[in-house]
């Protein structure tokens, strides 16, 4: 009907996030509530994305990646041409109650505990992580990134898009 009106929002998860996500239904829901009340002119309006400007990335982070080897690392003792197929299958699992209890206080009584909880155990499967690429490639020294929200600024946390930045731990 001519009363009835549907909003449809489909988006990309490599171009949006939680934070613009919320963005958008808060701003939706103002502009739905001041079209209601007859109020929609001067509605405050988002950030265009064109308006922002972005900090350059961390001097460490493109540091630590430029100077990283490009060669191919073997896991499983084999390189990229040995594998004829990009297949892979997702293991999950349940920890029991008794069992993330007990992740839980190595995450905070070990020396990678941190400012709270979910980083501390962030700490601990990060570990796990490590010693398992270091077992699967035979490599002493192995890395992977961990991302964070790059939202620095006011007016990057008012804007829509995706601002992640990703710390190389090694």
């Amino acid at each position: 009907s001519e009363h009835c009106t549907v909003w449809y929002l489909n988006q990309h998860h490599l171009i949006t996030d939680m934070v613009s996500l919320k963005q958008l239904y808060e701003v939706m829901s103002e502009l739905y509530e001041r079209s209601l009340s007859g109020t929609l002119e001067g509605a405050p309006l988002l950030p265009a994305y064109a308006e922002i400007t972005l900090p350059p990335p961390s001097k460490k982070a493109v540091d630590y990646w430029q100077q990283q080897p490009s060669a191919p690392v073997a896991l499983y003792h084999r390189t990229g041409s040995d594998f004829t197929s990009t297949a892979s299958r997702r293991v999950s699992f349940t920890l029991s109650a008794e069992q993330t209890k007990a992740l839980k206080k190595l995450a905070l009584d070990s020396p990678a505990a941190a400012l709270t909880l979910p980083i501390s155990l962030f700490n601990v499967l990060a570990g796990l992580v490590f010693a398992y690429l270091h077992r699967i490639s035979n490599q002493s020294q192995v890395a992977l990134t961990a991302p964070a929200q790059g939202r620095s600024s006011a007016n990057l946390k008012e804007t829509i898009g995706v601002f992640i930045e990703l710390f190389p731990l090694s």
